[in-house]
C-alpha cells in the first residue's frame, strides 16, 4: 500500500511586530518557567519553576533536567494579559523564525531581546511555591530515615512541545514511521482556552500513552539471583523425613543414636540428597541468569558485591578447594540450625554440632 505524503502546511499569516519596551520584555522573561501548576488546574494560583543551566543532570531517562533545549513558557496571562502577546514574539526569536512570522521588527530590538534571553533564562526562578494551592495534587513519599515528605508534581508544557516535535521529525525523516500508530490519549488541559494556561499547553492535550509493563516473573527471579544468589536452606520435606527417622531410631535405641553402618549410611544419603538439590538449584539459577543476561544491570551475571561462596556455587569455574571446605561448613550450619514443622509444632533438628561433625566431609565429597 502506498504511503500518502503529508500535506504541505499552510504558511502562517504574517503579523505586524509590536514593540512593548525593554521593561515589559524583561518582566515577561523573568516569569518564564519550565514547570507550571496552571497545566494541572487552570484555576489554581500561579506557581512555576524554571531550571537554571547549572541544574542539568545526567540520568538514564528523558526529563526537563536532562535536556538542554526544553522550551520555557509563561505561567499566567500576566499584567493586563500581556504575557501571551509578548511571549509570542519572544518565542519566535527563540525558535529562530521571527522574520518569517512578523513584519516591521525595529532595528536592534531582536538583538536586545536575544541579549536579555541569555541573561535571564540561564538563571533559576520560582514563583508561588511558598504555599500550596488546594487544587494541586500531593504525593507522600518517605526519605531514607522513614520521614514523610510531600511532593507536588508539576507538568512541563515545553517538554510536551519538544516531544511532539521529535515525533514529527522522526516521521518526516522516515516514511516507514508514518505507518506506525503512535497512541495518544486526550486531556482537557486549560479548558476551552489552553493558551490562557501557556503557549504550549495545547500540545499537552494529546499525550502519548502506553500499556502498563507486564510482570515478568522470570526477569524478577533473575534480578534476585543476580543480587542475592540462591537459598541455601535444605528442603523442608527432607528435614522432616530425617527428624522422624531419627526419633524412631532413638526410641528403639533407648535415646542414644547408634553408630552402626546402616545408620551412618542413612545419614550420608540424607546429606548427599541435600547437596544434590542445592547444586541443582544453583545450576538452574545459572541458566536463569543466562536467559535474562540482556535485562540484568552491569556487564556480569552476578553483582560485584556477592560473597565468594555464593559466586562459586553459581559459577563452577570459581570453585577452589578452600571454597568447598567453607561451603561445606556453611551448609552444615544451615542443616543443624534449621527448624522443622513436625506434629503441629516447629522444632530444631535435635542434632548437635559435635555429633554431626562428619557431615562436613560428606558435603565436601558430594560437591
Amino acid at each position: 500500500m502506498a504511503i500518502k505524503e503529508p500535506k504541505a502546511k499552510k504558511a502562517p499569516e504574517r503579523k505586524v511586530w509590536k514593540s512593548f519596551g525593554h521593561e515589559t520584555y524583561q518582566e515577561v522573561m523573568h516569569g518564564l518557567v519550565h514547570f507550571s501548576a496552571k497545566t494541572t488546574n487552570s484555576n489554581t494560583p500561579p506557581c512555576g519553576i524554571r531550571l537554571g543551566v547549572d541544574k542539568k543532570v545526567t540520568l538514564p531517562y528523558l526529563a526537563v533536567s536532562t535536556l538542554a533545549s526544553v522550551p520555557v513558557d509563561y505561567s499566567t496571562t500576566g499584567t493586563d494579559s500581556i504575557n501571551k502577546s509578548v511571549f509570542k514574539q519572544i518565542a519566535a526569536l527563540i525558535e529562530g523564525n521571527a522574520h518569517d512570522l512578523f513584519d516591521g521588527i525595529p532595528p536592534g530590538e531582536a538583538e536586545e531581546i536575544q541579549t536579555l534571553l541569555g541573561e535571564i533564562l540561564s538563571s533559576p526562578f520560582e514563583m508561588g511555591t511558598a504555599t500550596l494551592g488546594m487544587r494541586l495534587r500531593q504525593v507522600i513519599v518517605q526519605d531514607a530515615l522513614g520521614n514523610d515528605l510531600a511532593f507536588t508534581p508539576l507538568q512541563s508544557a515545553g517538554f510536551s512541545r519538544l516531544l511532539n516535535d521529535r515525533i514529527r521529525f522522526k516521521q518526516d525523516a522516515n516514511k516507514d514511521e508514518r505507518k506506525r500508530y503512535w497512541q495518544h490519549g486526550f486531556l482537557g488541559v486549560g479548558g476551552s482556552r489552553p493558551d490562557n494556561v501557556g503557549r504550549y499547553a495545547g500540545v499537552m492535550s494529546r499525550p502519548l500513552f502506553f500499556a502498563a509493563p507486564a510482570d515478568n516473573r522470570d526477569t524478577r527471579a533473575a534480578y534476585a539471583i543476580h543480587h542475592r544468589g540462591i537459598s541455601l536452606k535444605p528442603p523442608h520435606e527432607l528435614l522432616v523425613g530425617y527428624v522422624r527417622w531419627r526419633k524412631q531410631i532413638l526410641s528403639v535405641a533407648g535415646g542414644a543414636m547408634p553408630s552402626d553402618a546402616a545408620s551412618r549410611e542413612k545419614e550420608a544419603d540424607f546429606i548427599r540428597e541435600i547437596v544434590t538439590i542445592i547444586v541443582a538449584r544453583a545450576e538452574s539459577a545459572s541458566q536463569q541468569l543466562e536467559a535474562a543476561a540482556d535485562q540484568l544491570p552491569g556487564e556480569n551475571l552476578l553483582a560485584s558485591d556477592m560473597d565468594g561462596l555464593m559466586r562459586g556455587l553459581i559459577t563452577p569455574s570459581e570453585r577452589t578447594t578452600d571454597w568447598k571446605r567453607e561451603l561445606a561448613q556453611r551448609l552444615h550450619r544451615e542443616i543443624i540450625d534449621a527448624k522443622v514443622h513436625v506434629n503441629g509444632e516447629w522444632q530444631t533438628m535435635g542434632v548437635g554440632e559435635y555429633e554431626s561433625a562428619r557431615w562436613v566431609s560428606l558435603i565436601e565429597e558430594a560437591l
